[in-house]
């Protein structure tokens, strides 16, 4: 559900049910993140891939949204920055701190070959994060 203030192009979205359970896990020992992951045949290069993505957010609006506190409880809001391709790293699935979150819920890595998105499991389960990559991956090449 989108909701924008008359004359403003901030949009906010609501949390479903189940979206409502990992901002309050977050601070666990509980695991929020998800991560769904594709190997190509080739080298990938970041510059091609960086562009795929904003292309790819521009089709998925929604998942250019950071989470942010009301005052009784958590819901998405747009953000207006630009999310970065990051290189892989050995330990993924490091949670996302409160800056983090405020910023964005996913996470777009590449490796040699790989091209790996990390989700917030606020943002997305996995058919939609499956989606999601299949659309980066299909723009990317």
């Amino acid at each position: 559900m989108s909701i924008a203030a008359a004359g403003s192009t901030s949009s906010w979205y609501k949390l479903d049910n189940a979206a409502k359970i990992s901002p309050v896990l977050r601070g666990s020992r509980h695991i929020t993140i998800f991560r769904l992951q594709a190997v190509l045949r080739e080298n990938v290069v970041p510059e091609i891939l960086q562009t795929a993505l904003d292309r790819t957010l521009t089709r998925f609006p929604y998942f250019n949204v950071g989470l942010r506190q009301g005052f009784f409880w958590y819901y998405l809001e747009s953000c207006s920055h630009n999310l970065k391709i990051e290189p892989d790293v050995a330990n993924p699935l490091r949670p996302l701190n409160k800056q983090e979150l405020g910023r964005n819920l996913l996470r777009v890595r590449y490796g040699e070959r790989l091209i790996a998105v990390e989700y917030f499991h606020s943002l997305t389960d996995g058919f939609g994060g499956g989606v999601f990559l299949k659309t980066l991956v299909g723009v990317y090449l």
